[in-house]
């Protein structure tokens, strides 16, 4: 994920919410205790609030983690940021698209982690992170129809089912890739080589 629009907030000279401040100090908690390590007093802590701080802005504890799933879902996966992406062909539109949220992904692990740990671990398909990853994977195989790609639907399914299960492993277990193969795909040449090549594969057959 890229920097929350929050954390632009709150670099500027603006006056920050409370409600601001417990939703940034819970991001910040998720990403570095997880989901199970996001207390109320760590939230609080961060936040520089009061415990029942929490309850009064927020009614409870699950309905702030849902908040903040739900705001940096949004900034992972936000259209207006990967519609401008410079590309000649639609492939290489995907290829910048891929790369621009596993950079982001990779970024926050510890919110990856927590966004789709339901799915992946539980497998929830009716989770959040679930059914935003599904629409995410619509709209971009109608905006490739709508740059021309010039395949079947049914290929084209295919194809971003094959791209997305790529991120979804890419962002999930990192380190198999690079333990297993040699393939960091922190680095950034290295990742965009190995989306350039998925790509061109997937779109070949």
């Amino acid at each position: 994920m890229k920097t929350t629009r929050l954390e632009v907030l709150m670099t500027q000279a603006v006056k920050i919410t409370p409600e601001q401040r417990i939703i940034q100090a819970t991001i910040d908690c998720i990403e570095r205790y997880g989901l199970q390590g996001a207390t109320n007093r760590r939230i609080a802590e961060m936040a520089d609030v009061n415990v029942a701080a929490i309850n009064y802005y927020f009614r409870s504890k699950q309905n702030l983690i849902d908040q903040v799933m739900d705001i940096t879902l949004d900034n992972a996966f936000d259209w207006n940021d990967l519609m401008p992406l410079p590309a000649e062909t639609p492939e290489q539109w995907c290829v910048e698209i891929l790369v621009d949220i596993t950079r982001g992904s990779l970024n926050f692990p510890g919110l990856t982690r927590a966004h789709f740990q339901d799915l992946v671990v539980n497998g929830n398909y009716e989770s959040l992170a679930a059914r935003r990853m599904a629409d995410f994977m619509k709209e971009w195989a109608e905006e490739l129809k709508n740059r021309g790609i010039g395949i079947p639907d049914d290929e084209l399914h295919n194809a971003i089912a094959l791209l997305g299960f790529a991120f979804i492993s890419a962002v999930m277990i990192p380190n198999f890739f690079k333990n297993s193969f040699g393939l960091s795909l922190e680095d950034e040449d290295t990742m965009r080589k190995f989306y350039s090549d998925l790509v061109k594969k997937v779109f070949s057959e």
